[in-house]
């Protein structure tokens, strides 16, 4: 029962963080398929949030909103049970450090949450990217679902998954295991070095300015290393069968650097931060407060 109400709570508090940082998300987005098809300078986020803008208001930024936050309930949901259960279990007793133990149960968890996740994903990627053609493919979600399932078939709902899937390994290697190691530090640190012994003493230190430390830290690592991924992603996924672009991963990468350069494999990292800062701060509160009230140990 408790693995349920866990479930329930870490797929609840990701999907409200989904929706209230969608429209840097939507932005992150446009900004990194630009560099496709464009040989001028490169845009900055506050003119690809105006052109999102001028395509319909605030809406525009929300295309896709409904399969992002669906998406949360399989990945969230799996990647933080998994999480906590290898965790907790030294990754099925195995004689590891704690440190070493989160950075590998985060990227398994994060890796295996995103594998069941991809269609989801792929259709809301899809869609925001939908927002700045002329002839729109997709009318909604479910549009565009039946859409792809008619011209790709099932395979097409995993395309982009080998990097879509590394991106999320890393992102949860990043943002599980630093805000686990992150939140522990902030504790001990405002507990003037005295390691907690008891329920009394963890409580004292694991308060909202701790989450909220411990999510900023979690949210930079997780942008940092994954950044590349994402890019590869969010143009993998664009293409479809009546125009591709790249044969896969590796030959996006090359493509992509050849052209565009090495940094640009870290184009749209600011808004990728300025997403992954507040979505982090607002999962981590809803969820550890929610945690707190159900009466489930962290």
């Amino acid at each position: 029962m408790e693995l349920l109400v866990k479930f329930v709570l870490s797929a609840s508090s990701a999907s409200i963080s989904e929706l209230v940082t969608f429209p840097i998300d939507t932005t992150k987005t446009r900004l990194q398929i630009q560099q496709i098809s464009s040989n001028a300078s490169s845009p900055s986020i506050l003119r690809t949030a105006r052109a999102i803008a001028n395509e319909g208001g605030i809406s525009s930024f929300y295309k896709g909103s409904v399969a992002a936050a669906i998406r949360h309930v399989p990945y969230t949901g799996t990647r933080v049970l998994l999480y906590e259960y290898l965790r907790t279990n030294k990754l099925v007793n195995g004689n590891l450090s704690t440190v070493s133990t989160s950075m590998i149960a985060g990227f398994i968890s994060g890796a295996a949450g995103q594998f069941v996740a991809n269609p989801a994903d792929l259709i809301k990627v899809r869609m925001q990217i939908d927002g700045q053609k002329k002839t729109k493919r997709y009318r909604s979600s479910i549009h565009a679902l039946q859409t792809i399932l008619k011209k790709e078939g099932v395979r097409g709902l995993w395309r982009g998954c080998g990097p879509s899937v590394t991106r999320a390994a890393l992102v949860n290697l990043g943002e599980l295991a630093t805000y686990d190691q992150a939140k522990q530090f902030f504790i001990e640190f405002r507990q003037n070095g005295h390691v907690a012994k008891n329920k009394s003493e963890r409580e004292h230190g694991d308060d909202l300015l701790t989450h909220i430390l411990s999510s900023t830290c979690s949210g930079f690592v997780s942008a940092l290393i994954s950044t590349p991924a994402d890019v590869l992603k969010t143009r993998l996924m664009n293409q479809d069968l009546g125009a591709i672009l790249y044969t896969g991963m590796c030959d996006c990468l090359v493509k992509s650097v050849k052209k565009d350069g090495v940094l640009s494999l870290w184009r749209g990292f600011l808004p990728i931060w300025a997403r992954l800062a507040p979505w982090q701060l607002v999962f981590w509160v809803s969820y550890e407060n929610l945690r707190k009230s159900a009466g489930i140990a962290g």
